[in-house]
């Protein structure tokens, strides 16, 4: 089994991903918890109106993922309490949501160069077709019937906002 750190959404925080080399499922587990830490480069100085609106859109679709990692627990700790492929779909779906809601984020951020890095940007790219891969991948353990990741592991895991 392979496996190797991607960047979680916009911050400098990893999520693990494991590849087995026989079968092409990717596995999500989540990163160790941490406080976020504030990225002063990320967003240029909010010198105008519409830089502080892009700023207030960025910070609420940070408040949804937060609370899409809040439901990926739950439906961890249902799909522990009865494995069944209802509760596992549901798990694995709840983990797509997350990145869904990362790749809206990114995509809003990337939409606005004036308050945005360009550097950042360029990040938020990069991010995009990782995560998109990444949910390709979960859509085939889907179809394989497998968890993704370790479930267990999102028992302990504390949700934290990548803007702060």
């Amino acid at each position: 089994m392979s496996s190797f750190k991607v960047p979680s959404v916009r911050s400098n925080r990893f999520v693990s991903l494991s590849l087995p080399l026989v079968v092409a499922l990717a596995c999500l587990t989540p990163a160790a918890s941490f406080a976020a830490t504030s990225t002063p480069s990320t967003l240029l100085p909010a010198t105008n109106p519409a830089c502080v609106k892009v700023t207030t859109e960025l910070k609420n679709a940070d408040k949804v993922y937060v609370a899409l990692q809040y439901g990926v627990i739950a439906t961890a700790k249902a799909y522990l309490a009865k494995n069944t492929l209802v509760n596992l779909l549901a798990y694995n779906n709840s983990i797509i949501k997350v990145l869904e809601a990362a790749n809206k984020e990114y995509t809003f951020g990337s939409s606005n160069p004036r308050c945005v890095a360009a550097s950042t940007i360029a990040t938020y790219n990069s991010y995009l077709k990782k995560n998109l891969a990444t949910i390709s991948s979960i859509q085939t353990s889907n179809i394989n019937g497998q968890p993704v990741g370790a479930p267990k592991s999102w028992l302990t895991y504390i949700p934290a906002g990548l803007l702060k």
